[in-house]
């Protein structure tokens, strides 16, 4: 059994008489699986633990002056001792054993939250976290997203791995900028198309065909459709703001509509590896992107 209160005292280089003096402390990646004595650390605002065997985290419930708790990647089941630590501002607890998160709903001032891999089912206490600008949400188990239409605030929402999920709630969630929805079943992304501020869009390893309320997302900067069924680009020749475009392995064989968009140019990339170009494509196209500047991966 590997004490937290070792490690402590071996990278601090501190009597017990300061300890409570630690603001900072960062231990990842050594098979910790005890936190007793970690209450000595009254004054920790920042706690970094990933990638230990952590399984109870009952020692830090008085830890109240933490805002910054990092415990990903360990063996944690219950997290109801942290439903005291309300100056949290970001939480990670991806990639654990976490089923229930009813103890979180008090952390109302979270800014950011990463609950992961994780087999999670009922979300209802994400609706309390009203200050939450970043939420990662991956291969978790739920289906109902409901909740999350109250997250006005929300900038960042990553559901990769998430299928059979109704996506419609995230259509309410105006202040979006940035959507993962990787490996998540979709057939078209229309429930996406009145998130006005989207800049980046990553939708890989979709079933995807229909790309055409993207023509709606004038923000968008960045896109990833990589492994879809795409083959019509004609609803990206007018997004002005495009920069980055990720379209490989789809049915792509002519790419007029990214000629069309005059504002492709210096410092632009489009990734098409893994398409049935035309000769149209390879021999006039790309040659014309390429002169304006833009790198063509082909």
């Amino acid at each position: 059994m590997i004490h937290i209160k070792k490690e402590v005292a071996s990278r601090q280089g501190k009597d017990s008489t300061c300890i409570s003096e630690i603001t900072d402390l960062k231990i990842p990646d050594m098979a910790i699986n005890d936190l007793s004595g970690i209450e000595a650390c009254s004054g920790l605002i920042n706690l970094y633990l990933h990638n230990n065997r952590i399984k109870n985290v009952a020692p830090l419930s008085t830890s109240f002056r933490l805002e910054r708790l990092v415990l990903s990647q360990n063996k944690i089941t219950d997290v109801g001792a942290l439903a005291l630590l309300t100056n949290l501002r970001i939480l990670m607890l991806n990639n654990n054993e976490i089923e229930d998160i009813n103890s979180l709903s008090s952390l109302i001032n979270l800014e950011a939250l990463d609950l992961s891999n994780n087999p999670i089912t009922n979300i209802q206490p994400l609706s309390k976290f009203r200050h939450l600008e970043s939420l990662r949400l991956a291969y978790s188990k739920t289906s109902d997203i409901s909740p999350l239409s109250q997250l006005n605030e929300l900038r960042s929402l990553n559901l990769n791995g998430n299928e059979m999920v109704d996506f419609t709630p995230i259509a309410e969630i105006s202040s979006l900028e940035i959507l993962r929805v990787n490996n998540c079943g979709l057939t078209d992304l229309s429930v996406f198309q009145n998130l006005k501020s989207l800049n980046y869009l990553y939708a890989e390893k979709n079933d995807i065909s229909d790309i055409s309320s993207l023509s709606n997302l004038l923000e968008l900067e960045r896109i990833d459709l990589t492994a879809n069924n795409i083959s019509d680009l004609t609803p990206l020749a007018k997004l002005s703001k495009l920069e980055n475009i990720h379209v490989n392995n789809n049915r792509i064989s002519e790419i007029g509509p990214f000629v069309e968009n005059a504002d492709l140019g210096k410092g632009c990339y489009i990734h098409l590896l893994e398409n049935p170009l035309s000769e149209k494509a390879i021999n006039v196209d790309i040659p014309a992107l390429q002169a304006r500047g833009v790198e063509v991966i082909y």
